[in-house]
């Protein structure tokens, strides 16, 4: 029997909206060159910027939580990897150049202290999606 599911989304947790700066450190780069973030999570984060690195590039970030907390607003310095890259050529296109860092954590304290700085500070708010459907082959229902 076929029966119709609703696909899931793949992101593994939610990308919070923020407005802030961090810098980069690459091979590209003899300094590190100040970038503007725009939304973030435990995983990555996403650039803003004119002339993004290559996919797969790896950096590293610092950057200092946007925490309620005083006390957690102590710089992290993170490792990370291009992941996304998107280059728009005409200026009258709505959004802007960037590139997605996936964050690759050597320790557990820095990913969750980076967790913890980011509760209470509101997702990005996006154009609702479709829900994604597939059917699928289904034996027997329980």
């Amino acid at each position: 029997m076929i029966q119709t599911v609703e696909v899931l989304s793949a992101r593994s947790e939610i990308r919070r909206h923020v407005d802030m700066a961090c810098e980069l450190v690459s091979d590209m780069w003899d300094v590190p060159i100040e970038h503007h973030v725009s939304d973030l999570s435990s995983q990555g984060m996403w650039l803003t910027c004119d002339y993004p690195l290559h996919v797969g590039e790896e950096v590293v970030v610092q950057l200092t939580p946007p925490a309620r907390d005083p006390a957690a607003r102590a710089p992290l310095f993170l490792f990370g990897r291009v992941c996304r890259v998107e280059i728009h050529r005409r200026a009258n296109e709505p959004k802007k150049a960037g590139m997605a860092i996936q964050f690759v954590h050597d320790s557990d304290i820095e990913e969750q202290r980076l967790s913890k700085a980011l509760v209470g500070i509101p997702p990005k708010l996006r154009a609702p999606r479709p829900a994604v459907r597939e059917c699928v082959w289904v034996d027997e229902l329980n």
